[in-house]
């Protein structure tokens, strides 16, 4: 889902749109093909090297959470600000 919160209209809104759906699409995925794996969103950037800035990177990953296909875990590592950040792994009762 994109948040128009910039209030883009017409074709700049229909390209962010799919641009968010994109993201969404690569990152499940990513974590379906390693469904063992904990990230954190700074990891998932990281992982991929999606060329998105990291509230993309977490927007996506709360909206497939609130899908209940991912799932935030209370595993927590050391993100790149030196404090720590949650892991989200694949939710394995939707799988």
């Amino acid at each position: 889902m994109y948040y128009n919160t910039n209030k883009q209209a017409g074709e700049d809104l229909r390209q962010s749109r799919n641009t968010a759906k994109t993201q969404s699409e690569i990152i499940l995925e990513f974590f379906q093909n390693n469904p063992n794996l904990q990230l954190s969103p700074f990891e998932v950037l990281d992982t991929l090297e999606l060329n998105a800035p990291i509230t993309s990177i977490r927007r996506a990953m709360t909206d497939l959470t609130l899908e209940g296909k991912l799932k935030k875990t209370d595993v927590m590592v050391s993100g790149p600000y030196g404090k720590n950040v949650h892991t989200w792994r694949l939710n394995n009762e939707q799988a």
